[in-house]
């Protein structure tokens, strides 16, 4: 997956040898592991590995709130997945969402009480994330859970990105959504920072946040000044204007970090 990549680029940076998973058997290697979420076969880890992060989920706004199959990988086979490895000795870092807290608070806390709102993705990461909570207090291991909540993780190939190159390569202007707020993340930073709580087993609720809540506008202003790009070949607009329906569009979407600053520095 994206992060899961960034995370294991992480790692090799930092001479952590790291295993990844794959669910097609066609693409198991020495260091790619099979796992198969809706296998009901067991899942084990090699002996010296000491952490596990799990990326993985179903993602689609779309399926998670049709899906069964989604909704089950989120609601039961992930958190099943932690609490084995749980069981195994294994510290567990689960990977979350800024939209488990709706998008209505200004840069909510690590330790705030979540309020997913109607968004059937952001209830299933925070019930998925109050499972494997569960799990780890019923065995003594909640010193071994963390849950990373993580803004808009925006690498080089993440849309729109490669759609704005392509129509400025063409001379065209870019209509980017002054309504659609984010607080992004760089790829790179996200993998460092996932790869830093795994390594330094910060348990807890732990957040990685853009520092500041921006607009696609805001996005595009930035990108176009790097890339010597005219101010006139960006035409701001709006979802509504454009008739575009995003089930996700969050007053705000920072979060605060400052245990996770504290703790991991």
């Amino acid at each position: 997956s994206l992060v899961g990549a960034a995370v294991t680029a992480a790692c090799e940076r930092r001479n952590r040898p790291a295993f990844v998973t794959t669910r097609r058997r066609a693409t198991v290697g020495r260091r790619r592991l099979f796992l198969d979420l809706e296998s009901d076969l067991p899942f084990r880890p090699p002996a010296d590995v000491g952490a596990a992060l799990i990326v993985a989920a179903a993602t689609d706004l779309g399926r998670c709130a049709t899906d069964p199959r989604a909704q089950a990988i989120n609601l039961a086979r992930i958190p099943r997945l932690a609490a084995a490895l749980l069981d195994q000795g294994l510290f567990v870092v689960f990977v979350s969402t800024n939209s488990v807290f709706g998008g209505d608070l200004p840069r909510p806390a690590e330790d705030d009480p979540v309020a997913p709102g109607a968004l059937h993705y952001a209830r299933q990461k925070a019930a998925g994330e109050a499972t494997i909570r569960d799990a780890a207090a019923a065995r003594g291991a909640a010193d071994r859970f963390a849950v990373v909540r993580l803004t808009k993780v925006l690498g080089a190939e993440t849309p729109p990105l490669p759609a704005w190159r392509a129509t400025w390569a063409r001379g065209g202007p870019v209509e980017p959504f002054a309504d659609f707020v984010f607080a992004p993340v760089s790829l790179r930073h996200a993998g460092d920072a996932l790869a830093t709580v795994a390594e330094g087993r910060t348990a807890g609720n732990l957040h990685v946040s853009g520092a500041a809540n921006v607009t696609y506008v805001d996005l595009a202003r930035a990108l176009a000044g790097r890339l010597c790009i005219g101010a006139d070949r960006i035409r701001p607009t709006t979802a509504a204007m454009k008739g575009a329906h995003i089930p996700f569009m969050p007053r705000y979407s920072g979060l605060a970090m400052d245990r996770t600053t504290r703790l991991t520095g």
